[in-house]
């Protein structure tokens, strides 16, 4: 296979992310396949277009039918498919390696650390989760604590301002509350590991509705006498 056919998904041509069940696929399809492959037998796929749809990125959601049909034909096998627990011990053991290799800090490594001060489980609810999922939800938290809470206590204490003379000055002020949010992913780790053009998306697709849910927890009430006027 030429190395240009590696930089591209062969069921939508996305960017791909690697071999994934025995062809380069992008990240949506490789979960598509994943969550679709094994409900064969289970599960009526119909197409509404005679099995005749067109598989690019941009049309990719619009026939499941199709799409799980070329994930095949380009090679896709099920049997790659990894059920949960064997792909749980996979991953603990491709992040134990990785420890001993050095490259990953021992925040990302799978023994469960002291919980910060914004996880607040009992050990019974955390026997519920697996090792791999307690370091996500770890590094979520400790990434939150060190961008977000910090910034309540220092850039955003002060905001919004009570008074603005334009309107280009209050987005820019508010707009700190995005340059926060943004850092906040950037800290953690899993995120990090994706591609480029994937958290490109992610930010441009969510990064509102991350700001709007968190603005209650980073800024104060706003103050009665707020004017904004322009």
């Amino acid at each position: 296979m030429a190395n240009k056919d590696l930089d591209r998904c062969l069921v939508c041509d996305d960017i791909a992310i690697g071999v994934n069940f025995g062809v380069p696929t992008c990240m949506p399809c490789k979960a598509f396949f994943r969550r679709n492959a094994v409900k064969l037998g289970t599960h009526e796929f119909i197409c509404q277009n005679d099995g005749d749809c067109i598989i690019t990125y941009k049309y990719r959601r619009s026939c499941n039918c199709c799409r799980l049909a070329k994930c095949f034909r380009v090679g896709m096998k099920k049997s790659l498919i990894l059920s949960d627990e064997k792909r749980e011990a996979r991953n603990e053991l491709i992040a134990i390696n990785r420890l001993k290799r050095g490259q990953i800090s021992k925040l990302e490594c799978l023994t469960w650390m002291q919980s910060p001060s914004l996880l607040r489980m009992s050990s019974s609810s955390i026997q519920y989760f697996s090792s791999s999922d307690q370091v996500l939800l770890a590094n979520i938290f400790h990434a939150y604590e060190n961008t977000c809470i910090v910034a309540k206590n220092t850039t955003l204490q002060n905001l919004p301002t009570v008074q603005h003379t334009s309107l280009h000055e209050f987005v820019n002020e508010m707009s700190s509350e995005f340059h926060v949010s943004i850092e906040y992913l950037k800290l953690i780790p899993e995120f990090n590991n994706l591609i480029m053009d994937d958290k490109v998306r992610l930010i441009k697709n969510h990064i509102g509705t991350i700001v709007h849910i968190n603005q209650p927890l980073m800024l104060p009430g706003p103050p009665i006498n707020l004017v904004v006027s322009w």
